[in-house]
């Protein structure tokens, strides 16, 4: 029971404190923090609205080896999708069955780098990287998948990452 009374008497207290702060806050919105014995008051401003502030563009730095099996390790078709950024190379391809290589140059927008082949237009990309976190997926026409572990999601096919062909295994994980 006393511990019943002794909850009321905080929450009341609690209470009645808002309430004045409440009455003080609206009463001025140019007053600086004071405190005084019960409450203290703050400057009253208005809350910004983020919506229309551009958002801060992440500097993602795109430079690494990139791929992606899509054959199964038991097939008799192997190969896999690699992308190579680099100051000296770019280029996308696949190596196995229905080989093909680009040379290619990147665009970059917030989490998002597109792909182009050199001798085309820059308005159509071969293929798009979402980074989602330390994620990378790959959104591309060119890529056929038949692996039934891998499904693409909203951002394409998961890609693995590596800083250089030296981190890239030799058979698929």
């Amino acid at each position: 029971m006393k511990y019943l009374i002794g909850l009321l008497i905080v929450f009341f207290s609690i209470f009645s404190c808002k309430k004045n702060n409440q009455k003080e806050i609206n009463q001025s919105s140019e007053k600086l923090p004071t405190e005084s014995k019960n409450h203290v008051v703050f400057k009253k401003e208005k809350a910004e609205d983020l919506s229309k502030n551009p958002m801060i563009a992440q500097k993602i730095n795109w430079d690494g080896i990139y791929w992606l099996y899509p054959y199964n390790i038991d097939s008799e078709k192997q190969g896999n999708y690699y992308i190579n950024i680099s100051k000296d190379n770019n280029e996308f391809g696949f190596s196995g069955d229905i080989q093909f290589n680009y040379k290619i140059n990147c665009k970059s927008t917030d989490n998002k780098l597109y792909i182009f082949d050199n001798n085309q237009s820059a308005t159509d990309p071969l293929a798009v990287i979402y980074k989602e976190k330390d994620k990378y997926y790959i959104k591309s026409d060119l890529i056929k998948m038949e692996r039934t572990d891998l499904k693409e999601t909203k951002n394409g096919y998961p890609i693995r990452w590596a800083k250089s062909s030296d981190d890239v295994p030799d058979s698929p994980q």
